[in-house]
């Protein structure tokens, strides 16, 4: 009985989910658009350290920019610019702890592929703060 449903309605989640990778297709981020595009252009372990390599260098700029960013915007509210502080600082750690762990856990694997894969994990823990802190500065700044 369930089984039927199910096989009933999977054309209709699979349509959502299609307009759901449209919609968001668009709204990526030029970062990660340069980033698969490198990807586009490559298929050697190099190539995938190197769009890999890029894109952390391009996020940890992008990070800083925000930061900074969302301090001005905090600008006259001192608790909350102390808070940001003490969470990015705590953060900080966690990204040291965590890229340390990367390196333990893909660097003990045998192959080369492992090398781009690290490389790409170090980079997806900068974008997913840079993204927060994007969200963050966004939120204020559509309310003033």
């Amino acid at each position: 009985m369930y089984k039927n449903k199910l096989i009933s309605i999977a054309p209709l989640l699979l349509l959502g989910s299609s307009i759901c990778l449209d919609a968001s297709a668009s709204d990526k981020h030029p970062i990660e658009k340069s980033t698969e595009a490198c990807f586009d252009r490559t298929s050697s372990t190099m190539g995938m350290l190197r769009c890999n390599t890029e894109a952390y260098k391009k996020w940890d700029k992008e990070l800083n920019r925000v930061y900074k960013a969302l301090m001005r915007e905090l600008k006259h509210n001192k608790k909350a610019k102390r808070a940001l502080r003490k969470a990015q600082r705590a953060w900080l750690k966690y990204k040291k702890a965590e890229m340390n762990n990367i390196n333990k856990i893909y660097g003990s694997q045998d192959g080369t592929m492992w090398i781009p894969v690290t490389a790409g994990a170090k980079s997806d823990i900068t974008k997913e703060r840079a993204l927060t802190l994007k969200s963050y500065l966004d939120s204020l700044q559509m309310a003033n």
